[in-house]
């Protein structure tokens, strides 16, 4: 597992970050896609429109 630092656009144009621990790229954005789905993240959107993660 490593340390990604996922970056998110939400429907509503708002940009959100977070640390996730992840087997890799596509694993980190699927989980920050997901706490964000799920109202994890401090966002008034619940709607991806973009995700990027880089390793940390």
């Amino acid at each position: 597992m490593n340390t990604y630092l996922v970056e998110l656009i939400s429907d509503l144009d708002e940009q959100v970050s977070a640390y996730v621990e992840a087997k890799d790229e596509s694993e980190a954005e699927a989980i920050g896609i997901t706490m964000l789905e799920n109202g994890e993240l401090n966002c008034a959107g619940q709607i991806c429109a973009a995700a990027t993660a880089v390793l940390v």
